[in-house]
């Protein structure tokens, strides 16, 4: 249910697409820039994403790990697009994510989310000693 939930408030943001005139991109190489970037949703009285700053090189392989409402995803949405900062910026291989073309810029990336399930399985602790039986 939290899916369709996602996909209607995406339908229903109004500046979601804002394109026309912008230069598209061809590929992502995948360079990293957010600058001191705020997100905040809206009818909330807090910050889900409060002067983030991250860079991260083309081939790195990096981790967003939190408790739940951290803001891990608030981050993925802009990452994406389907959100805008309120402030700061993110630039992905030098382009400011304002300036481009989201359509294309989305067709290059991909995101792979790990799922709930494969907690007791991750990369840092190895298998855990958590039964799922």
């Amino acid at each position: 249910m939290e899916s369709v939930k996602s996909i209607g408030e995406i339908l229903e943001c109004p500046d979601l697409e804002q394109n026309a005139g912008k230069p598209g991109i061809e590929s992502v190489k995948g360079d990293l820039i957010f600058n001191q970037v705020c997100y905040r949703h809206e009818n909330k009285s807090y910050n889900a994403v409060k002067d983030f700053s991250l860079k991260v090189s083309a081939g790195e392989t990096i981790a967003l790990v939190g408790a739940s409402g951290s803001g891990k995803s608030t981050l993925m949405q802009l990452l994406i697009g389907f959100i805008r900062p309120q402030q700061g910026t993110i630039h992905v291989d030098g382009h400011d994510m304002n300036a481009i073309d989201l359509r294309t810029y989305r067709s290059a990336e991909t995101e792979c989310p790990q799922p709930d399930h494969s907690r007791p399985h991750n990369l840092c602790g190895g298998p855990s000693s958590h039964d799922d039986s």
